[in-house]
């Protein structure tokens, strides 16, 4: 074998010994990063855990309290073992007997009461005279139907029997409830003759939803703020006490939250999801738009790209590594990018090009390629290994044919 060859298959052993070297001092910084990332997360769950555990103590300890005082009034005690996962022994069927029957005449009793609350609400609204009184008030009830509504077929109050305990109840469009002091009619037709307050403060809660959604789906700054930011508010959302409009990202992920409360519509709550802060804030284009300009609505891909790329920068900067390098007779460029990644290039001190570490922005990944294949970080490390051993072997089987 000639002496040609052998220089050939040296110089191709030492390139490769580089790479490999590089490749895995990358590999090992970017697992040390991802093991203090993992490290920060189990702290926060052990926190998390020791929380639970102590207000579980507190609970026990509570209904221990608790129990004293049922004993005091003949009443059965609670077994609140279950709390702290401990077994339970299946109680016989003696020892609920007590228990049970207070249970059942209590059921009998509300029963009875809904049957006959039920018959007098559902009297009461038949009535001829009911009847007029709502269509004087360009009012209507369907038959069968507990709720008063006007032309625009909004349900402005509410009549109905609880089913806890029986009880007769009004309330509002608000859900507000309304006192009755044992007597419907009172209540009820004093709701009717005052309707005109209730719809009044229905129109401005209307009008600052019409409002708000011209802000948040139509133009302005808000809207603005929203379409630069690739971000977009959901369909409005009746959360009952409230009218919720959600600022998503393009993952559909949920940054922020509208409410608009029913009983306050003057201003509303903005919430950042992020952070967890909430403030009351004018219903003002400008002013929402200061608040969605600072919301970070990178997507999940956006954000592994953004902490791939910082990984590798803090390489450049990093003394260990950059001993690696030097070491292995190795320079990493700094990064230059485009549409489709960010690339860092390992050059030989005759500045020819080793390989190129890259960031594809298409999956975050971090990729390695030669200028004809390309694969992960790892399994690079794994091939350049594998290479080196390939042409340690090549060697030593030329050395024994010589």
């Amino acid at each position: 074998m000639s002496k040609k060859t052998n220089t050939i298959i040296t110089e191709d052993k030492y390139v490769w010994r580089k790479i490999a070297a590089v490749l895995s001092g990358l590999l090992v910084v970017f697992l040390v990063l991802q093991v203090f990332a993992l490290k920060a997360e189990i702290a926060e769950i052990k926190e998390t855990t020791d929380k639970a555990q102590e207000a579980t103590g507190y609970i026990m300890d509570f209904g221990t309290d608790l129990n004293e005082i049922r004993e005091l009034l003949l009443l059965p005690t609670e077994n609140y073992a279950t709390l702290n996962g401990d077994d339970i022994e299946t109680e016989d069927e003696g020892d609920t007997v007590i228990e049970d029957m207070f249970a059942y005449v209590h059921q009998i009793g509300v029963s009875k009461t809904i049957e006959e609350n039920t018959t007098q609400v559902d009297e009461y609204l038949s009535t001829e005279e009911i009847g007029t009184l709502l269509q004087e008030q360009g009012l209507s009830r369907a038959d069968g139907e507990y709720e008063i509504k006007d032309a625009l077929d909004r349900a402005l109050l509410r009549v109905g029997v609880s089913e806890e305990d029986g009880a007769i109840y009004l309330q509002n469009y608000f859900d507000e409830d309304i006192e009755i002091n044992g007597d419907l009619s009172v209540a009820f037709e004093s709701e009717i003759a005052n309707m005109s307050a209730l719809t009044g403060r229905i129109d401005v809660l209307d009008n600052a939803r019409t409002e708000l959604s011209s802000m948040l789906y139509e133009s302005g700054d808000a809207y603005d703020a929203l379409m630069e930011k690739g971000m977009k508010a959901e369909a409005e959302y009746d959360n009952g006490s409230s009218y919720d409009y959600y600022l998503v990202n393009q993952d559909q992920t949920r940054l922020a939250t509208l409410t608009l409360a029913k009983a306050s519509p003057e201003v509303v709550t903005w919430s950042d999801l992020t952070t967890g802060d909430m403030a009351p804030v004018e219903i003002d284009a400008a002013v929402l738009a200061a608040l969605i300009e600072p919301l970070d609505a990178s997507t999940l891909l956006e954000q592994k790209v953004a902490e791939n790329r910082e990984k590798l920068e803090s390489l450049l900067s990093d003394a260990a590594f950059t001993k690696a390098l030097s070491e292995n007779s190795v320079e990493m460029s700094e990064a230059r990018e485009d549409d489709t990644g960010i690339y860092y290039d390992l050059l030989a001190l005759d500045g020819s090009v080793l390989s190129t570490i890259y960031v594809d922005k298409h999956t975050g990944k971090v990729m390695v390629t030669n200028g004809e294949t390309k694969l992960e970080l790892m399994a690079a490390v794994q091939e350049a290994e594998s290479k080196k051993k390939t042409l340690l072997c090549l060697k030593h089987s030329r050395n024994m044919t010589s």
